[in-house]
């Protein structure tokens, strides 16, 4: 311990000239114990990085040993992060499966898949919007939304197998990070061969605020996949970044309007935007889904707009 005190001091009190630039390099170290603080190599990891933080702020040598005081938050998280890591290996998630409604003939003719975690008796699933930004941080979204398009197709070709029911279609969302893979159009092409369901009838869902992302990256895989037979659905539009020359000329077939606005529908503001957008999907021969219905007054506007529905219940 003595001599990582003098190394730490030695290097702080050195200056470098570079290129007449006096710098000057600040060191902070942090030391956690195995067992003693915890037996959970992430949780070692954090204390000591907790540590090292408060190093500088607290004690003239810049060295500082965790304790017990890490805040119960943080430990939760780190408890997370590790349900999550085993659930996404044992494979634990489950689909749902939201109707989607076809008012100009009032038939169901696909469905949206819904990710949950599932939780011990008596307690509810955990839903996408808590646990996708933490599997994004960890690197796991690869491994799991392969798991889910898979799913998805396996589910996908079971209800064609009923009669009548052989065009049958499934949305599957994509989450903004597996844009960036330019093997994505390949793996999911192998998966639909595989389960012996046709790219066409499966729906890849991509959030508005994706097109944040560097779009000279993302084209190439949209463009692979709508070469692959997959048709894509630009969800919760009219919220998010997206700009209507990004809508042109990024091939779409489905705009999903958010429920923001159908939910102001037939008599608020909101109104003006479904119709509208559904002109717009009209004029660019894009199909239109309105999200969020909850009532008749609802499905009658969406009729008369031409615009499809996703129903409450799930199958």
């Amino acid at each position: 311990m003595t001599r990582v005190q003098v190394f730490v001091a030695a290097v702080r009190d050195e200056h470098f000239d570079i290129d007449g630039n006096v710098l000057r390099v600040e060191v902070s170290a942090g030391i956690s114990r195995a067992p003693t603080n915890s037996n959970n190599a992430h949780e070692l990891a954090t204390l000591s990085d907790e540590a090292a933080q408060r190093a500088p702020k607290e004690n003239a040598i810049p060295i500082r040993w965790a304790n017990h005081t890490i805040k119960n938050t943080k430990r939760r998280e780190i408890m997370f992060e590790g349900e999550l890591e085993r659930a996404v290996t044992d494979r634990e998630f489950v689909l749902f499966y939201q109707p989607i409604l076809d008012l100009s003939c009032d038939e169901v003719v696909g469905a949206e898949a819904l990710l949950r975690w599932p939780q011990p008796a008596g307690h509810a699933p955990i839903g996408p919007d808590q646990f996708i930004p933490v599997a994004e941080e960890l690197g796991f979204m690869e491994r799991l939304g392969t798991q889910v398009f898979e799913d998805a197709c396996r589910q996908l070709k079971c209800w064609q197998e009923l009669p009548d029911n052989g065009v049958f279609w499934v949305s599957v969302n994509v989450a903004p990070v597996q844009l960036c893979d330019p093997g994505l159009a390949e793996r999911f092409l192998a998966i639909t061969q595989a389960t012996g369901v046709s790219p066409s009838c499966v729906k890849l869902e991509i959030i508005e605020n994706a097109l944040e992302q560097d779009l000279d990256e993302i084209n190439p895989v949209l463009d692979e996949l709508v070469s692959a037979g997959f048709n894509l659905a630009l969800d919760d539009f009219g919220i998010g970044y997206s700009t209507l020359a990004r809508i042109m000329y990024i091939p779409f077939n489905i705009i999903k309007v958010d429920r923001t606005f159908v939910r102001q529908t037939p008599d608020g503001r909101g109104a003006g935007v479904v119709a509208s957008l559904s002109q717009l999907s009209s004029h660019l021969n894009i199909d239109a889904l309105g999200e969020g219905v909850e009532s008749t007054a609802h499905e009658d506007f969406l009729r008369d707009c031409k615009i499809s529905n996703d129903n409450h219940s799930n199958l």
